[in-house]
């Protein structure tokens, strides 16, 4: 067969050659003119322009006539988003990037763009719909699992237990012995109240692990130990929690322990809160039926609120017998009328005796301090907030008579809805005999707020 070069003659080889190149020239250059003279390249470069200088408003304007013009580049409503994104316009970026997703379900750019703009308006929901749809459609296997580990973080965070789960068996598809995400669905199935579960997923996990891996031996053993401890088997439970009591687990079994539900019952005690008080040794004795020192403290409640109608009787003729200014006159009230009144609920006569009591002995703190005492228990918070506050700015408080006030100070707060001074108030009375106590309270605000945003949509 002959070859069509083989046809053509030196001279017409030349011709030939320089019309081909021409034509070739020719084609590209029309195509080159057209993409110039395409308006909504035009409109897009414009836009870019405006963009690289941070005029964001007029580059938009820009990019709307590109996509007036052509509508199926994402490039351009990404680029739009982003410049929405710069000028505070979240709900706008938002809805931009959207349709430069629709255009591209696989745009990484946009995704990690909608990710940043969900996160900074703290849409929490849309940040892990968003996750879902980068693993969904990432076909790097580790990638894909990292997204629903970021996920199962972001959920378990949220105490959102019940739906990271179906997350996490999604991650566990792709890798069925990630630890993170096996950890991750030990923590769901504990938040969620699915206990046994997590022992039967749990122990074999741990039958499984290295010697040496001692982060993954430790909180899969905290995991397996509180299943156990939530379903009341304690022997278990601390057959677990000795192999976990290392680092940051040492403090959560801490506070699972007989000796931290009284120590929160001593604090309340001391501000007369008693069925708080009853109802952590109730539950220091459902773990250890033979602790004492929650018996102890039982009793004296129980004493402290027998027979307290003679005694103050009793302490009244005393009042009355003794001199204005008696040294031992202010002992009766301070430690012995007034307590009595309140362990009595006797809450009203509390505040006349106190203010009796305030005629003669004005600058004593504790006086003031059982009065705002008595006020909260009628709900008169506003009252035993400014008694207490006023006392809080008081020079020479001793440090653990500050950490009594600073804790009721921190109930009183928060039963008149003042939920970030209580905090406050709970972070400062941690010391001494209040530790527990106010830490104690001051999780219970946290886990409500936690629960008030998951049921709005967090």
């Amino acid at each position: 067969m002959t070859s069509f070069v083989a046809l053509i003659t030196p001279h017409q080889s030349v011709l030939k050659i320089l019309g081909i190149v021409l034509l070739l020239s020719t084609g590209l250059i029309s195509n080159s003119i057209a993409q110039e003279s395409d308006p909504a390249v035009l409109f897009f470069k414009n836009g870019e322009g405006f963009r690289a200088q941070g005029e964001y408003e007029s580059a938009i304007t820009e990019y709307e006539k590109a996509l007036a013009i052509d509508n199926t580049r994402p490039i351009i409503f990404y680029w739009k988003g982003i410049s929405h994104y710069q000028l505070k316009e979240h709900e706008k970026g938002v809805e931009s990037l959207e349709h430069a997703i629709d255009l591209n379900p696989n745009y990484n750019q946009a995704y990690n763009a909608l990710l940043q703009g969900y996160t900074e308006v703290a849409n929490m929901t849309k940040v892990v719909e968003t996750l879902s749809r980068m693993a969904y459609v990432e076909e790097d296997v580790m990638k894909r699992i990292e997204y629903y580990k970021r996920i199962a973080s972001l959920l378990v965070k949220q105490r959102e237990y019940v739906k990271a789960l179906p997350h996490i068996e999604d991650g566990l598809k792709a890798d069925p012995n990630n630890l993170d995400l096996l950890y991750a669905k030990a923590q769901s199935l504990n938040g969620s109240a699915q206990y046994q579960s997590t022992i039967n997923m749990g122990k074999p996990v741990l039958s499984k692990l290295s010697g040496n891996d001692r982060e993954n031996i430790t909180r899969f053993n905290y995991e397996v130990g509180f299943a156990y401890y939530k379903l009341t088997n304690y022997n278990e439970a601390n057959n677990y929690f000795e192999r976990a009591y290392f680092g940051p687990y040492r403090s959560l079994i801490s506070k699972l322990q007989p000796n931290h539900f009284y120590n929160v019952a001593y604090g309340f005690s001391m501000i007369y809160e008693y069925e708080t008080t009853e109802h952590m040794l109730e539950t220091a004795l459902e773990i250890d039926p033979g602790f004492a020192k929650a018996y102890d403290l039982l009793a004296d409640i129980a004493i402290k609120q027998e027979h307290h109608h003679k005694g103050i009787l009793y302490y009244e003729k005393a009042v009355m017998g003794l001199a204005e200014q008696d040294e031992y006159l202010e002992e009766i009230y301070n430690n012995k009328l007034i307590p009595t009144l309140i362990n009595a609920q006797e809450y009203r006569e509390a505040v006349r005796i106190c203010d009796q009591a305030l005629g003669k002995f004005p600058s004593s703190r504790n006086i003031r301090y059982l009065k705002a005492i008595a006020l909260h228990h009628q709900d008169l918070n506003v009252d035993a907030i400014s008694i207490m506050e006023n006392i809080m700015i008081e020079q020479g408080i001793p440090a653990l008579e500050k950490s009594l006030y600073s804790f009721a100070l921190g109930i009183m707060y928060n039963a008149n809805n003042q939920t970030e001074e209580a905090k406050a108030s709970f972070k400062a009375a941690r010391s001494g005999a209040f530790t527990n106590a106010s830490l104690y309270a001051y999780e219970l605000i946290i886990e409500e707020e936690i629960l008030s945003r998951n049921s709005t949509g967090f």
